[in-house]
């Protein structure tokens, strides 16, 4: 084999390492977990009167950042049965906001809040 073919035959080998790696890295990049960082600014809980039922928005320095509506977690169209049940639901998603938290919730979350149906 020629000089210029050892020259070319390694420059290729070298070319699909670094593409590989690339490849591999930039598919492997997006599963590290991000840790939201804590919400800055003020943080308040509004509750909705719905037509059957209850709801809330969350504001954050007096823009709405989550409106829900229903009940999350369980399928289906389920507002909250009470003021009080939408606002401890809130409350909680503000605080895990706080927190640097991601804002969801867990069926046993709800459980222990007894707001589900």
């Amino acid at each position: 084999m020629t000089v210029r073919k050892k020259i070319i035959v390694t420059g290729a080998g070298l070319l699909i390492v670094v593409l590989l790696v690339g490849i591999y890295f930039s598919m492997h990049a997006g599963k590290r977990a991000a840790t939201p960082a804590p919400v800055a600014g003020e943080i308040q809980v509004v509750p909705l009167h719905l037509q059957n039922g209850w709801g809330y928005k969350i504001l954050i320095n007096r823009k709405t950042y989550i409106y829900q509506d229903v009940i999350p977690v369980i399928p289906g169209y389920h507002p909250f049965r009470s003021e009080r049940d939408a606002m401890v639901t809130g409350k909680l998603v503000a605080e895990k906001l706080k927190n640097g938290k991601p804002p969801f919730l867990s069926r046993e979350e709800l459980e222990s809040l007894s707001v589900l149906p």
